[in-house]
């Protein structure tokens, strides 16, 4: 969901790790500023995505991907891409577990938002998708950022390393 830290928390893994970051939102952001309606900026985000990917599934990197799946219809079909292509996927669900501090971060955030920052209210988010939490699927980490993100980023580079 959003506000809950993904981004700064996929900021620190990739200075930790050395590796590239691919941001769903800025890309997004991109496709926005020059005038694309919001549906068709998301599928051509995920076009890209899936085309970057799969055109270098046999380099043996890692890319930190701030691209949250929190929709079965979004999740389900890139666990299959990855799959079919031999992709190592390791996902990590970012939550937050005080209201006070994500109501906090989003009126933050509502100050200068990004083009793809259009609710900025936790209560507006919270009647658009009914439940602010999301539920890791079985083979996935939830992590809750209320902790401090360097142990967040420990906890995932030994969920990473299992």
């Amino acid at each position: 969901r959003p506000g809950t830290g993904k981004t700064l928390t996929a900021q620190h893994l990739t200075k930790r790790l050395g590796v590239s970051w691919l941001s769903q939102d800025m890309l997004y952001d991109v496709f926005l500023k020059r005038g694309f309606e919001p549906s068709l900026g998301k599928e051509m985000v995920f076009e890209f995505l899936y085309t970057l990917l799969a055109q270098n599934k046999d380099i043996d990197s890692t890319v930190v991907l701030d691209f949250p799946l929190q929709r079965e219809e979004t999740y389900q079909p890139f666990f299959a891409f990855c799959q079919e292509h031999n992709i190592r996927l390791t996902s990590v669900v970012v939550t937050c577990s005080d209201e006070g501090e994500w109501r906090r971060r989003l009126e933050e955030r509502s100050k200068h938002p990004e083009p793809n920052q259009m609710i900025t209210d936790y209560d507006q988010f919270e009647k658009r998708y009914g439940s602010m939490h999301i539920l890791p699927h079985p083979h996935e980490l939830l992590v809750d950022s209320v902790h401090s993100v360097e142990s967040i980023v420990d906890e995932i580079r030994a969920f990473v390393d299992r």
